[in-house]
């Protein structure tokens, strides 16, 4: 009976283990789509070079909430520049304090 119980613990655990790889992965797929289609708007508004120049800033941004704010600063965008500006800046890393203040 023993043997029983281990087989279902195991199942058991590799099915959430399983659940989280696949909400994982379709959280990637999501952003990646959102990425996708933020470089295509940028395609059509501000023409090919600009969307080209999107791709890798958008690729380095992993928040879900960044991303929907940068289709924001899409339509309010100005001109490539202001949107590609607005890339940098969601993109860059946050600064880590060091501890002499600076």
């Amino acid at each position: 009976m023993s043997d029983l119980s281990e087989v279902y613990h195991m199942l058991a655990d590799n099915v959430e283990t399983w659940t989280d790889q696949w909400k994982q992965q379709g959280l990637e797929e999501g952003r990646e789509t959102t990425r996708h289609i933020l470089s295509r708007l940028a395609r059509r508004r501000f023409g090919p070079g600009v969307a080209e120049q999107s791709q890798p800033l958008l690729a380095r941004i992993s928040d879900p909430d960044q991303l929907e704010e940068l289709a924001d600063q899409l339509l309010l965008s100005p001109d490539g520049d202001a949107w590609l500006a607005q890339l940098k800046a969601h993109g860059d890393p946050i600064p880590i304090a060091r501890e002499d203040g600076r």
